[in-house]
């Protein structure tokens, strides 16, 4: 006879993640804020080069022998009402920018974007391009999924009227990054 004690898998018990789709819904948003946080701090280039397109400015200038500096660029642009804008040369004609984090200001705001700033020599134009920050992009999906069909659907509402806001504001300063650069470079 054998002292063989066959062992069976019912007897392992394994750990069980059962949460509730909010729950996960929250940490997947808290991990996509964090990895975004990261790649804007260390100023990851293709963070800058790729996203989802949310705004768009072309405008033209002269030709210029020179690349403006970040310090050129930043004192254009600053002033101390709002976020200050930082800007970070990623390419041989690309900066990528975006709003100075932990600024106090008269006004705040959520961020709802990041940009790129390109200079194209051969037809002498300057590219502004928004993408979406992805928090923003997890956040309203997150949002729509916990209040659509609730009785709270009501702030769906309100939560797309202040992104829109947010947006707007957003822009405004994105076509004044269009603006200054053209101006920069007609002086050169």
């Amino acid at each position: 006879m054998s002292d063989h004690v066959p062992v069976t898998l019912a007897a392992v018990s394994t750990p069980s993640l059962n949460l509730d789709p909010s729950t996960w819904y929250f940490l997947i948003f808290a991990a996509v804020s964090l990895i975004e946080i990261f790649l804007s701090y260390i100023w990851y280039p293709d963070y800058f080069r790729y996203g989802l397109p949310i705004f768009y400015k072309k405008v033209r200038t002269k030709p210029a022998r020179a690349w403006p500096s970040v310090g050129e660029l930043e004192n254009e642009i600053n002033n101390r009402f709002v976020h200050s804008m930082v800007f970070r040369q990623i390419g041989r004609h690309e900066y990528g920018f975006r709003e100075k984090a932990f600024e106090l200001t008269l006004f705040q705001s959520t961020p709802v974007m990041h940009g790129l700033l390109k200079w194209e020599p051969r037809d002498g134009s300057i590219r502004v391009i928004g993408y979406a920050n992805w928090f923003i992009v997890f956040f309203s999906i997150f949002a729509f999924s916990y209040f659509y069909g609730t009785q709270q659907a009501f702030l769906l509402g309100i939560i797309a009227a202040l992104l829109v806001l947010l947006y707007a504001v957003q822009a405004r300063r994105f076509k004044g990054v269009a603006d200054s650069a053209r101006r920069i470079w007609s002086r050169r």
